[in-house]
């Protein structure tokens, strides 16, 4: 961004990093649990020596976590950013609303997704107890 930038205060800037921090710290705990839920599904594979037992169902859960955590992390530091630099907290914030964006991007649709399944399987369910009375 060209010319004179806002620079937030000292109190604004203690929310900020304390928001930096307990975003980090949960896009930590998302990365670990999704490289442990990817864990999860291909090691019953890598043990029964059988493609079959992957679990697909795991290993993309984990990817969205790591993701989600990633762009986190990434929002984090840029809201970290915004406090330990001078001269640049307006860009910084525009960062770190980008990865904060991606993330709540990725969770509306996985949401609208799930919302959709859950409304077919509704109505999936209750054609078939009307097609086959008690």
């Amino acid at each position: 961004m060209s010319g004179p930038q806002y620079e937030f205060n000292e109190a604004q800037n203690r929310v900020i990093q304390g928001l930096s921090e307990k975003m980090k710290f949960v896009s930590i705990f998302l990365i670990v649990v999704g490289l442990l839920q990817v864990v999860g599904g291909i090691l019953p594979a890598v043990l029964s020596q059988s493609v079959s037992a992957i679990g697909f169902e795991s290993i993309i859960g984990g990817f969205i976590y790591i993701l989600i955590g990633v762009w986190g992390a990434g929002a984090a530091n840029s809201f970290r950013q915004v406090v330990d630099t001078e001269g640049n907290d307006i860009d910084h914030m525009m960062s770190a609303l980008g990865d904060l964006k991606k993330a709540a991007t990725i969770t509306y649709w996985l949401l609208i997704i799930f919302i959709v399944l859950l409304v077919a399987g509704v109505i999936f369910g209750l054609m078939a107890s009307g097609a086959n009375p008690g």
